[in-house]
């Protein structure tokens, strides 16, 4: 016989923030063939078979009448011990073949059919990637970004493998890493093998340093670009040299008095310097006007002195020369210019040539055009929003003006004065001057400071842009849409606008919401023709210490009623009993008590808490008599963390429909074990995820904890009278 001896029993408890697992003990085996288990009920020290008198001596075999049953007993007293029929242990998951041959596979669901153990599915979480019955459901994940690969060195959509769909190589986006995009200053980027890289400048910009870190820095004073950099005093060709291709050579000509020069370039102007050029021809022995003859002054028909038969040429504004004996135009005076290219009226056009031309509504360069062939070398226009990409426009007197679209609003305006130095008022708005506050409601950034709709998203006119608001305040609970605020129709205010429609009323669920749609979250009472919220329970029914026991018991560790299988959720209105919640842990005994008392329940007893682990058959464990670590979340398991509810397929019992019984969270029950001080110690059963096989059993009391503890490692469960 088997006995369990206590080599040192010491009763622990916990104080805030301490916790253990308080228990020695010790279970020799001595071949008797019991396992040391009080047989017919607790206390009474009768362990041996048959009629259970505790005397010691071994008992005579005497049928049940029953017909022989899987519990290591010869019930039909034919001299073999659980030789059942075939048919018994076909499809029984704790029975799956033979006798006490648990079906159950790490993290999933088991089926027993003709006696053969398989695989039939996994946990939430959990996925059979290599196809193998033999290790379950090997793979662990959760699936993030709901479900979308997404470039994180995650697997979000559990597949297996993680960043499948990004090329780290070759994608701009995420070049090398996850996340870095090659962006850089006026230029397109590429990732080549795994390094951002310049694709392309954009347009008007020039990498000129080779310096891919900023981009392409230089922007070309002239485009299109042209092939060669004469002298014009611009980079023409974009290379960050201005005039580089002007070549120098000899200009005019060695004859008499006149001497070549050389060409130069200055500022963007071609001079011949060092040139000696012609001169008027006088009667003194040299060519003066460089022609090859001497002193041949007096010449009729080119001297505009004696042209046309010695007569003095004289044209309007003009200095006249004379050619062929006719007069011309040698030079025009100071402010006049001859445009129509015409001797006859000479210099005909007024005007006083100040240089380059420039937008001021004056003719600079006396071209007979004004304004014309003007630019600017840098933007005087807003580029934020839809002012992006606006370049100014030459307007004459009034000088450059900003020409914004359809999308900018323009400063409105009365008079001239309201727009500012150097703008007018025109149709009610200053052209290019952008509003400094938007007036309208339209999605667009009328004033280009980056913000659309600035005076509502800032709350400036009322409510804020976007902020929730009910559309329909006479719906409740789910039933409610939902509604957010937008821009009315008119532009120039808000009106809340649904989003979502509310959903239809349902029977209430212990989910913190108001599915029912009656004003009342979770209650358990029906109304209106819809159901209130039924935890799922289970009923134990059965005698103990000559008393009779009928009572329910939460199916799963409670939860809170915003749990789900990710998160445990921060409500306590009330305690929940639901599958795949993860359950309701550091909670003292008094909030356990509260929650319970909220549904309408009560902590369990420590008595209802073993009639419901060992079930009928008095079981060491909820799933049979021997320890099998893979079935229940404790220390063997190796997790280090609780599992939603009813996680493992092999963790269920006593009762059928009963879960996490042994192991995942220990569980607050109404047995007092002693006090501390004012407090209360009480009986935490079941063990929990860090707790060693033999701590899981459903007899074990030795795990105590101080009434006002928090642990992540305590959760409870509540019972009730009726369901």
């Amino acid at each position: 016989m088997r006995r369990l001896i206590f080599l040192g029993a010491v009763l622990l408890w916990l104080g805030p923030g301490c916790e253990a697992d308080p228990y020695l003990l010790y279970i020799p085996p001595d071949g008797a063939g019991d396992v040391g288990v009080d047989a017919d009920g607790p206390g009474d020290g009768a362990t041996e078979a048959g009629d259970g008198l505790g005397d010691g001596t071994a008992d005579a075999c005497i049928p049940d009448g029953k017909g022989e049953v899987c519990d290591g007993k010869d019930n039909d007293c034919n001299g073999k011990v659980d030789d059942v029929p075939a048919s018994m242990v076909e499809k029984d998951l704790k029975h799956c073949g033979k006798c006490f041959a648990a079906c159950a596979f790490p993290n999933g669901f088991a089926k027993c059919e003709k006696g053969v153990c398989s695989l039939t599915g996994c946990a939430p979480g959990y996925y059979n990637y290599n196809g193998k019955d033999s290790d379950g459901c090997e793979y662990f994940c959760l699936v993030t970004n709901k479900g979308v690969e997404t470039c994180d060195a995650k697997d979000n959509d559990c597949d297996g493998k993680t960043d499948e769909d990004y090329n780290l190589q070759a994608d701009p986006k995420n070049c090398g890493t996850c996340g870095v995009a090659c962006v850089f200053n006026n230029a397109t980027g590429a990732c080549v093998a795994g390094k951002c890289k310049i694709s392309i400048c954009a347009k008007g910009f020039a990498n000129v340093d080779k310096n891919d870190a900023n981009g392409c820095e230089y922007k070309c004073p002239v485009w299109p670009i042209l092939t060669t950099d004469d002298c014009d005093g611009l980079d023409s060709d974009c290379d960050g040299k201005t005039d580089e291709d002007f070549v120098a050579g000899q200009c005019g000509k060695s004859v008499g008095q006149c001497k070549q020069g050389v060409f130069s370039c200055s500022q963007g102007v071609k001079t011949c310097s060092g040139y000696i050029g012609p001169s008027t021809e006088i009667c003194d022995g040299l060519d003066n006007d460089c022609d090859g003859t001497k002193d041949n002054g007096f010449d009729k028909l080119n001297d505009p002195r004696y042209c046309q038969n010695c007569k003095a040429c004289s044209l309007p504004n003009a200095v006249a020369n004379c050619k062929n004996s006719v007069c011309g135009i040698a030079v025009c005076k100071s402010g006049w210019v001859n445009l129509d290219k015409k001797d006859a009226n000479g210099c005909e056009y007024k005007c006083s040539i100040t240089g380059m031309e420039i937008c001021d509504g004056l003719d600079n360069d006396c071209d007979g055009v004004k304004d014309n062939g003007v630019s600017l070398t840098q933007s005087i226009c807003k580029q934020v929003g839809p002012c992006n990409g606006a370049k100014a426009v030459c307007k004459g007197k009034a000088g450059w003006q900003c020409a914004y679209g359809a999308d900018v609003e323009l400063q409105p305006c009365k008079v001239d004065a309201d727009c500012g130095a150097g703008y007018s008022c025109v149709a009610g708005v200053c052209p290019g001057v952008v509003i400094t506050d938007e007036k309208l409601c339209d999605g667009k950034d009328g004033d280009c400071d980056g913000v659309k709709d600035d005076p509502w998203t800032k709350g400036v006119s009322g409510p804020l842009l976007g902020a929730s608001c009910s559309p329909d305040p006479s719906k409740k609970g789910a039933c409610a849409p939902v509604g957010a605020y937008a821009c009315a129709a008119n532009k120039t205010s808000l009106a809340c606008t649904q989003t979502a429609a509310g959903q239809v009323p349902t029977n209430e669920l212990c989910n913190g919401v108001d599915d029912d749609c009656d004003g009342k979250v979770d209650e358990a009472t029906d109304d209106g023709g819809y159901k209130g919220v039924r935890d799922k329970v289970v009923r134990v029914k059965r005698s103990y210490g000559g008393k009779s026991y009928d009572f329910y018991i939460y199916a799963y560790e409670a939860s809170r009623p915003d749990a789900n299988f990710a998160a445990a959720g921060t409500s306590t209105a009330r305690a929940c009993s639901k599958h795949a919640a993860l359950p309701w842990s550091k909670v003292t005994y008094k909030q356990a008590a509260a929650a319970c008392k909220q549904a309408g329940r009560r902590l369990c007893s420590a008595t209802e808490w073993l009639l419901a682990c060992e079930g009928a058959s008095k079981l060491n464990y909820p799933y049979g008599s021997a320890y099998t670590a893979a079935n229940c979340n404790g220390l063997d398991k190796k997790l280090g963390f609780a599992m939603p509810a009813g996680s493992l397929v092999g963790c269920q019992g006593g009762e059928t429909g009963l879960w996490d019984m042994s192991g995942n969270l220990r569980e607050w029950t109404t047995h007092k074990a002693g006090t501390a001080g004012s407090k209360g110690i009480y009986v935490v059963r079941g063990g929990a995820y860090h707790t060693p096989g033999p701590g899981l059993t459903c007899a074990f009391t030795l795990s105590q904890a101080v009434e006002d503890v928090v642990l992540p490692t305590i959760g409870f469960r509540c019972c009730s009278n009726a369901p």
